[in-house]
């Protein structure tokens, strides 16, 4: 192989990948600018205090949630121990005969 074919190959290279490059590039600017167009007219993104503030106001609702729901669970612990009692205290007790049963027309 000669100079001139390497140079030839070399350029038989590197144009379709400048061209491709370039075209890349094109193309990456105008989505660029379609997206500047497109939030334009967005709010600005919250800053670092306003997430810092958000953050803390969250972890206080997850803590008074937290502290609602062990409420909740003691309280069907207790009326779960109620009842348990109350059905041993049942069945200490002798059984109670019941009146008999009389069919009223209404």
């Amino acid at each position: 192989m000669t100079a001139i074919d390497l140079f030839a190959l070399a350029g038989m290279a590197s144009i379709p990948t400048c061209i491709g490059l370039g075209m890349a590039w094109w193309s990456a600017r105008n989505e660029l600018q379609v997206r500047r167009e497109l939030t334009r007219g967005w709010p600005e993104p919250p800053s670092h205090r306003e997430r810092a503030a958000d953050t803390r106001r969250l972890e206080e609702a997850v803590d008074a949630i937290a502290l609602e729901v062990e409420r909740i669970a003691e309280a069907q612990r207790f009326v779960a121990r109620l009842l348990a009692e109350r059905t041993e205290a049942e069945r200490a007790l002798p059984p109670q005969s019941s009146p008999p049963r009389t069919v009223t027309p209404h």
